[in-house]
C-alpha cells in the first residue's frame, strides 16, 4: 500500500523523511559550519521536525549547504585535525571527533529514513 509522501509512520517519535532531512542538515551545519568552521549558527531543534517541506526546497537547501561544508572541510590544515573546538553540547572535542559525530548521526538517521521510505512505499531491493 502506497501512502502520501511526507507522512510519518504511526509510531511514537517517528518523523517524515523531510523532517529527518531538515534535522540532519541542521545538525551537520551546527557541527561543521559552527563548531569546526567557527561560523555563527543558531538552531531550533523542535522546528526541524515541524511542518512539511518539498523535495525542491530540500534540494535547494542542500545545493546551498554542500559547497559551504566543502569549504570548511578543505580549509582545515592537516596539523589542525586534532585541535580542540568547543562543541555546544559535548564540551571540548577535536575536529576529527566532530566529523565522527556527524558521520554517526547521519548514518543513524539514514536508517530512520530508509524505514520510513519502506513504510511509505513498500520494501525496496536497493538496500
Amino acid at each position: 500500500m502506497r501512502r502520501p509522501a511526507g507522512e510519518a509512520p504511526p509510531v511514537q517519535g517517528a518523523n517524515s523523511v523531510a523532517a529527518i532531512t531538515r534535522h540532519v542538515f541542521a545538525n551537520v551545519s551546527e557541527n561543521i559550519l559552527g563548531t569546526v568552521g567557527g561560523q555563527p549558527f543558531e538552531r531550533d531543534r523542535d522546528a526541524e521536525f515541524a511542518g512539511a517541506a518539498s523535495t525542491a526546497n530540500l534540494l535547494a537547501h542542500w545545493d546551498d549547504l554542500r559547497p559551504r561544508l566543502r569549504t570548511v572541510a578543505r580549509s582545515i590544515p592537516a596539523n589542525e585535525h586534532f585541535a580542540l573546538r568547543q562543541h555546544p553540547r559535548r564540551g571540548r572535542i577535536s575536529v576529527f571527533e566532530v566529523f565522527l559525530v556527524v558521520l554517526r548521526h547521519v548514518g543513524e538517521h539514514e536508517g530512520h529514513a530508509q524505514l520510513t521510505r519502506d513504510w511509505l512505499f513498500g520494501p525496496s531491493d536497493a538496500h
